[in-house]
């Protein structure tokens, strides 16, 4: 079969250019746009190459080979012009790989980023070997074994993992001893008043423990007066591998924040409650400047104990008169402070200058393992109180302690590290003073019904005695408590057009009490009556019963 255009032996199937339409030049060089992560820079692959050439054989440039018509691929002109295309396809190929690796964006070879950073004079930091503590057991008849440098060890690989080689540094002595004595997995937190006044988070050591959120965690550091503190539970998480309960507590208000600008301001607030103590300490306890100083304390453990800086504010006296004008003053314009203190956009947050990123960059590279291979050794390191170069000089100064020294130490009882331990509580349990509920007292005026509040009953007035609106098994006797009173001491005027009509706003009031003992008794007042809880509620310090009532009373 021939076509139009005289080929021998030409098909219908002709690529020859008679034959073709007229078509753009197959070898071409790509474009690239700037910013791509690969660069194409083939002209063409092994079709493109193939079929060009072949319709070169017809092309008006080469009119001595448009006789050979034949595109049968095991003519050898054709096979041979197939091997070549082969051949440019391989060729593209790697040209193209080898263009990858001129750019720093596109290059993917280690050896090719090296050189490249060569050209701007840029060295890379050396590799560091990866390190890791290797800890050998024997057993407890086994004498101490030296174990030189070199000695490899060999990981066990999970599955899709490779077993790596690792090779000690130095040499060392491997006890049996050793092997039995048992590592402290837990370091008890060294909590301050400052530390549980900020701290995000709390670890109680008992995964059997179930706390719900707000509930409230008292960090006690004594039994005096401002001595506790009180803190908000929103959320707890159970880690039962480890063994604890991690408590999120929620934020004290604006404290971190002013904190922030001034580190001191706590410290000012126990340098104040001190100052107070030492005055007070020696007069007479019916004196007014006790009294006065008495409350002053109470205002400042409202603010430890859960009230914020602007209800603390509300509580101090509006005069600064003596015999305490000087820590009023300074009480006030600490919580002034606080109060005031911006809580940061967050919009802001995160934003690091260049200049931070790029210094960071020229930190030298450092092992993770305190050796001799790393790090520098200090010429005390390990002479401290827990140090270990201590027992060794102790070994090497009196030979007689080799064999007994560590089975001394293996039944020693570790050393107390933390230098501030409170003890915490969960108070649980919130609950509201009998008559709380009650409806108010209705009287009769010559024929008009008038609605007022109950004057307190002789029991609510004692010292010492607290009446709770129901019964509450969860209190139990020799625990804490936080009795929130109102303090009578806002008055305003009632915006109803009625002159001369006052209304009391009350202002919080929070103090630490101990309850020695709680019974169930049955109680009638404010027109209701039911089985409700006693407790009997004492000064945490002093022991002497606790007046509610009392202290609400008091005008300053």
């Amino acid at each position: 079969m021939s076509c139009k255009c005289g080929c021998a032996s030409c098909t219908e199937l002709c690529d020859c250019q008679r034959c073709s339409k007229p078509e753009t030049n197959l070898l071409a060089p790509p474009s690239n746009r700037p910013g791509l992560d690969a660069i194409r820079a083939r002209v063409g692959d092994y079709s493109t190459f193939f079929t060009d050439a072949k319709r070169q054989l017809s092309s008006k440039e080469s009119p001595n080979l448009q006789a050979l018509g034949t595109r049968d691929p095991t003519d050898p002109t054709i096979a041979f012009l197939d091997a070549w295309s082969v051949a440019a396809d391989v060729l593209t190929f790697y040209r193209e790989r080898l263009t990858q690796e001129a750019y720093l964006r596109t290059a993917t070879d280690e050896l090719s980023l090296r050189e490249l950073a060569n050209m701007v004079g840029f060295k890379p930091r050396p590799g560091i070997a990866a390190t890791v503590h290797l800890a050998y057991l024997l057993d407890p008849s086994a004498k101490p074994v030296d174990i030189d440098p070199g000695a490899k060890a060999q990981t066990v690989p999970l599955p899709g993992e490779k077993m790596q080689t690792f090779e000690t540094d130095e040499k060392l002595t491997a006890r049996a001893e050793w092997s039995q004595m048992k590592p402290r997995q837990s370091r008890p937190p060294n909590i301050d008043i400052l530390d549980a006044l900020t701290r995000p988070t709390l670890r109680l050591a008992d995964p059997s423990l179930f706390v719900r959120p707000g509930e409230r965690v008292l960090f006690m550091f004594g039994m005096k007066l401002s001595e506790q503190v009180v803190r908000e539970v929103l959320s707890a998480k159970t880690n039962i591998e480890l063994g604890f309960v991690e408590l999120t507590l929620k934020p004290k208000d604006r404290l971190v924040q002013a904190l922030i600008e001034q580190r001191d301001l706590v410290n000012q607030l126990i340098d104040i409650r001190n100052k107070i103590v030492e005055e007070i300490r020696n007069e007479n306890p019916i004196k007014e400047k006790v009294v006065l100083g008495k409350y002053l304390l109470n205002v400042l453990s409202s603010y430890f104990l859960g009230l914020n800086a602007s209800g603390v504010l509300s509580l101090l006296p509006r005069s600064e008169k003596p015999p305490f004008s000087s820590q009023i003053k300074h009480l006030k314009e600490v919580f002034k402070v606080i109060s005031e203190a911006r809580i940061p956009d967050r919009k802001g947050l995160g934003v690091t200058s260049t200049d931070k990123v790029l210094g960071s960059l020229r930190n030298s590279a450092k092992g993770n393992q305190e050796s001799k291979g790393f790090l520098l050794q200090q010429a005390d390191k390990g002479l401290n109180a827990d140090g270990t170069v201590r027992i060794e000089l102790a070994q090497t100064m009196m030979p007689v302690f080799q064999d007994s020294l560590y089975s001394a130490l293996r039944v020693r009882t570790a050393n107390r590290i933390s230098k501030s331990a409170p003890s915490v509580y969960l108070l649980r349990t919130i609950a509201s003073p009998f008559g709380a509920v009650a409806p108010e007292k209705i009287s009769n005026d010559n024929g008009r019904f008038l609605s007022e509040e109950w004057p307190l009953d002789e029991a609510d007035t004692n010292a010492g005695a607290a009446f709770l609106d129901t019964v509450v098994d969860a209190i139990t006797g020799d625990s804490f408590a936080i009795v929130e009173t109102p303090l009578m001491s806002s008055w305003k005027k009632k915006e109803e057009g009625k002159k001369g009509v006052d209304e009391v706003t009350p202002e919080r009031l929070l103090r630490f009490a101990r309850v020695r003992s709680t019974q169930t008794v049955q109680r009638g007042s404010y027109n209701i009556s039911g089985k409700v809880t006693k407790l009997d509620l004492v000064d945490a310090d002093s022991g002497d019963p606790f007046s509610v009532i009392s202290e609400s009373k008091q005008r300053v």
